[in-house]
């Protein structure tokens, strides 16, 4: 006899396979709690078009949205076909060595910042703007 599969575990396997056929790692984790469950992708230093993709394929795993304003949880998108959960988050962080090339690529082109600035200045010079400034600058928006 088979044993029937949780919906939310078999979401995130669908989504951990889309991700691979991309040719991208990513971290699928999946979390079920009162009232819900959620799906969160973590990828790794990937640009616009590549977390887009993704986030266009994995919304069809969320089988609604909160309306804050009714302050309730809407199920505007349910898809039998398809294993649904709560909410989908896709993440995407920069790794050290991205974010410190990043920083010198900035260090040469910006001449607001000082050429002295060194390794995790962004967080002491700019303080959380800093990091702003990076993630733009990587995802091209500078």
């Amino acid at each position: 006899m088979k044993k029937p599969t949780n919906p939310r575990v078999e979401a995130a396997k669908q989504i951990r396979h889309f991700t691979r056929g991309l040719g991208i790692k990513a971290s699928v984790t999946s979390e079920a709690y009162a009232g819900g469950s959620s799906i969160t992708i973590i990828l790794t230093d990937q640009k616009t078009p590549i977390v887009e993709k993704v986030k266009a394929f994995a919304k069809d795993y969320q089988y609604g949205h909160f309306d804050g304003m009714q302050d309730c949880y809407i199920m505007s998108d349910v898809k039998s076909d398809l294993p649904q959960v709560s909410y989908v988050n896709v993440e995407n962080h920069l790794t050290i060595e991205t974010k410190e090339k990043v920083w010198a690529e900035l260090k040469e082109t910006d001449p607001n910042i000082p050429s002295f600035a060194v390794r995790h200045d962004w967080n002491e010079f700019y303080n959380d703007y800093g990091d702003t400034l990076i993630r733009r600058k990587f995802l091209g928006i500078l």
